[in-house]
């Protein structure tokens, strides 16, 4: 199959995000400095003034200093954060199931907030969201529009892909990797999709097995769902191992990258669902092979984290074998 790029005139950039856009949305070390230099620029303002008003030593730098602090987290906390806030808690609700109200509430953010959401960010999130909810077609419209103002060609062949296998046409998503490999070269995106593909086929979970070690030896970049390559393929080559005869040395590779990767981005609504995935992984093994205990605590830990469709029939299968031995 032929993957064709739209042409410069179809492409555009999309509109520079403004400072406050960058700072809320997008790089909160950057809104970190901004607002310690505020509190320099209050502190220079407001130590003269104290001590042009009488405030005795010690307490007079130390005042300046706590009062320039406060000013400054309160504007951060009523004007700053809370469109990120709302963002987070779309993203929470998309990982729970909830698409319509995830959607709902991204479109209000984009279209109301006074602080604009940068229109890449919007389309990509708009298009998890509808790839999470399994809204396979209007993901499709929603990658071709992240596209066209501004996503990565790998990214953008990566997920393409990843729509074709969640809709079971691995054929042609294995065509669409295969070609982007053939144009992109030994690209971890890339290289890393093909191995998630493998492995949600389940046709051979060792060929899959070696498709996420060769992903390790490449350049380790974040994975859409903000958990970087090397660590994702490494949580997963446990989980190959788990059903491919190394039990016993997987189980312990996979503690350790369950734990390791909940503790790190359990706090990053993006990860949620690709890290239940490893716990729900790990719970069926563990519910089929007589460790009810362990396979509990692993199938709570995925009910915490995530819950939406592309989880539930690994999910519901999980909880039939536990209500079976209850």
């Amino acid at each position: 199959m032929e993957i064709t790029d739209p042409t410069p005139t179809e492409r555009r950039r999309p509109a520079p995000a403004g400072l406050l856009s960058t700072i809320v949305f997008e790089n909160h070390a950057l809104r970190f400095s901004v607002e310690l230099l505020g509190c320099f620029l209050l502190y220079s303002a407001l130590y003269p003034f104290y001590l042009a008003v009488g405030v005795p030593e010690p307490w007079t730098g130390l005042s300046a200093w706590l009062v320039s602090c406060l000013l400054v987290a309160v504007v951060d906390h009523l004007f700053l954060m809370p469109p990120h806030f709302v963002l987070r808690e779309a993203i929470s609700l998309s990982s729970r199931g909830m698409t319509t109200e995830a959607l709902l509430l991204l479109d209000g953010l984009y279209v109301n907030s006074k602080i604009k959401l940068p229109e890449l960010l919007y389309r990509t999130t708009r298009g998890a969201f509808l790839t999470a909810g399994e809204l396979f077609s209007e993901a499709e419209d929603e990658l071709e529009l992240a596209h066209l103002v501004g996503l990565s060609r790998d990214r953008y062949l990566a997920w393409k892909g990843e729509l074709a296998s969640l809709q079971g046409e691995f054929e042609r998503a294995h065509r669409i990797l295969l070609a982007a490999t053939e144009e992109l070269g030994q690209n971890t995106v890339i290289k890393l999709e093909i191995a998630l593909v493998l492995f949600r086929e389940r046709g051979d979970l060792r060929t899959a097995r070696r498709a996420f070690e060769e992903v390790v030896k490449l350049p380790n970049i974040e994975h859409r769902s903000g958990i970087p390559a090397h660590g994702l393929s490494k949580g997963f080559i446990a989980v190959c191992r788990l059903w491919t005869g190394y039990a016993e040395e997987a189980i312990a590779e996979l503690t350790v990258s369950c734990e390791r990767l909940t503790a790190f981005y359990a706090g990053d609504e993006r990860a949620r669902s690709t890290l239940a995935l490893l716990h729900l992984e790990w719970a069926l093994h563990c519910v089929t092979h007589r460790e009810r205990e362990a396979g509990q605590r692993s199938f709570h830990a995925t009910c915490l984290l995530a819950a939406d469709k592309q989880l539930q029939g690994l999910s519901n299968r999980v909880g039939e074998i536990l209500q079976e031995g209850a």
